[in-house]
């Protein structure tokens, strides 16, 4: 579980990261995605390798994230990662098969 301190220093860094690089994100596919990317690699600075980040690399624990702990749909999800909600979904999906092997899904 993660501390709510340190939670909104990262965001806001990131928030200022954004502001600096804004222009950057403007000229990309997807500014959510950059956007995304910026927070996923900051808060991949904190990470201890426990849990999701132990088992799974950073997209497919970002997946997760994304679907079950902020309940964004696929193509919520997707457009926040720069991604088709096809490819989302095979991202998920395969980062079930790793934790939930013996599951059909």
């Amino acid at each position: 579980m993660g501390s709510a301190r340190i939670g909104t220093t990262v965001a806001r860094a990131v928030l200022h990261e954004l502001g600096d690089r804004w222009d950057a994100a403007l000229r990309t596919c997807s500014p959510a995605a950059y956007a995304w990317n910026l927070l996923s690699r900051r808060v991949g600075e904190r990470r201890t390798e426990s849990g999701l980040h132990r088992l799974l690399d950073r997209n497919e624990a970002d997946a997760l994230v994304l679907r079950y702990k902020l309940g964004l749909s696929p193509l919520e999800a997707g457009h926040a990662m720069g991604m088709t909600p096809a490819n989302f979904e095979m991202l998920r999906h395969r980062a079930l098969l790793v934790l939930l092997p013996s599951r059909a899904w």
